[in-house]
């Protein structure tokens, strides 16, 4: 088993289900909220609007956890062949993308960069 495929596809789990529990408990519970209220001075968002938000945010933790399946499934795998480089070295950009991506949208408030990142790097660290 590869130790480091093996890790990155933990982190990638892990990060998933704090970024779908942390969104609904921050997020998504005090959109509810408003788009409740009694009073109906602060609608918040329209029902329609907070619905894709939301499936946007779940989707984004389902595809971590399916490039966490994918990285299992190669730390597994006995063969490096040019197929798996290739999909580690996707994942690799991907994931530093998407890292320098949050890290710049939220300057650095987001803690989900870390997590990407990190990704990025011990993957880079398993094709040396």
């Amino acid at each position: 088993m590869n130790i480091y495929l093996a890790l990155a596809a933990g982190i990638a789990f892990l990060t998933g289900i704090v970024h779908s529990t942390m969104g609904e408990l921050l997020i998504f519970r005090r959109l509810r909220r408003k788009n409740n209220s009694a009073d109906g001075q602060n609608p918040g968002l329209p029902i329609a609007h907070q619905r894709i938000i939301w499936a946007s945010w779940h989707m984004v933790s389902v595809f971590g956890w399916g490039f966490g399946a994918i990285l299992l499934w190669l730390s597994f795998s006995p063969e490096n062949s040019m197929i798996a480089e290739l999909v580690e070295y996707t994942i690799i950009f991907s994931m530093f993308i998407a890292s320098m991506l949050v890290l710049f949208g939220t300057r650095g408030k987001h803690p989900g960069w870390i997590a990407l990142l990190a990704i990025s790097v011990i993957l880079t660290f398993n094709l040396f």
